[in-house]
């Protein structure tokens, strides 16, 4: 497969500004992770409102604690398209353009062997040449999802390859992660390449109403509005698309109705055969606990 694969030396490139400067002030903050968990729990900062209410603080202990199957893009969400559709330079524009992505992953016969991915600049800048495919495509690497988000991380930028595939006990692909996902954990959502922010996970519709993505993990919910969802230790979904699957056994449709029993009314406002996308949770009714984070 390493003959297909591009020097990916220049990978740095592929980053915008903001996610340039993102990557050095997650590093720094994670070199004084011992530190700063010891300050949180001392609430030695309790007295600095702007400190303690930031966000990005928190999410950095969250992270430290944060597993690859956690944030990574689920396989039933990845675009990719097939080694033969990049016979010419035109041709492989549209699929790209097609995927509204400057980033698209390569794969060979199936999705379960992806060899890399390409960046739309390489396209271009080849357009006029004599268009080899393989000499464009980027290498990725493949991590298992039980890996801890803040070694890939560190993995991600010493390697300068910021595409990983996740890959199951199986050897199939089970999802995707990059560089700029782990930083989202942290410091927020940044805007892609085409200039466009990304939605956030969770909206407020009301005081006790919120509309989310099926993605946002369970503990995230939880620890957010103070509320708990789990029914014992051995649940084994993380998101609340698997809650909701756990919950009723099945992929709901659209605008059907069903209750929690901790009081959360969920509403599915996106759904299709296979995914659910939205829902919208009515938290009127629910009991608030007093969770703590798990450090």
């Amino acid at each position: 497969m390493s003959d297909k694969l591009s020097d990916n030396s220049d990978s740095e490139d592929m980053f915008s500004l903001g996610e340039s400067l993102s990557v050095r002030l997650v590093s720094f903050m994670l070199k004084k992770m011992p530190k700063l968990k010891k300050i949180i729990e001392n609430n030695l900062i309790s007295s600095n409102e702007c400190f303690t209410n930031s966000r990005m603080f928190y999410n950095l202990i969250k992270f430290n604690d944060c597993l690859v199957r956690d944030v990574m893009i689920p396989r039933t969400e990845i675009y990719a398209i097939n080694i033969t559709d990049m016979s010419n330079s035109k041709h492989l524009i549209d699929k790209v353009i097609s995927g509204q992505y400057t980033r698209v992953l390569v794969y060979e016969n199936n999705l379960d062997n992806i060899i890399g991915f390409i960046h739309i600049k390489d396209i271009i800048s080849n357009f006029y040449n004599d268009f080899n495919a393989g000499n464009i495509i980027r290498e990725v690497m493949y991590i298992p999802p039980s890996m801890k988000a803040v070694n890939l991380f560190i993995k991600m930028q010493s390697s300068h390859i910021h595409v990983a595939i996740v890959i199951d006990e199986y050897g199939g692909t089970e999802g995707l992660i990059t560089m700029a996902d782990l930083i989202e954990e942290i410091v927020g959502d940044i805007d892609d390449e085409h200039g466009v922010p990304t939605v956030p996970s969770i909206v407020n519709i009301s005081d006790n109403k919120i509309e989310v993505n099926a993605r946002v993990l369970v503990k995230n919910l939880e620890e957010t509005f103070n509320i708990d969802f789990r029914d014992c230790e051995e649940d084994d979904y993380v998101t609340i698309g698997g809650l909701i699957l756990s919950m009723i056994g099945r992929v709901p449709v659209t605008n059907e109705v069903f209750k929690h029993k901790n009081g959360a009314v969920f509403s599915i406002k996106e759904a299709d055969d296979r995914c659910i996308y939205k829902i919208v949770i009515d938290l009127s009714d629910v009991k608030r606990t007093d969770l703590k984070i798990d450090h």
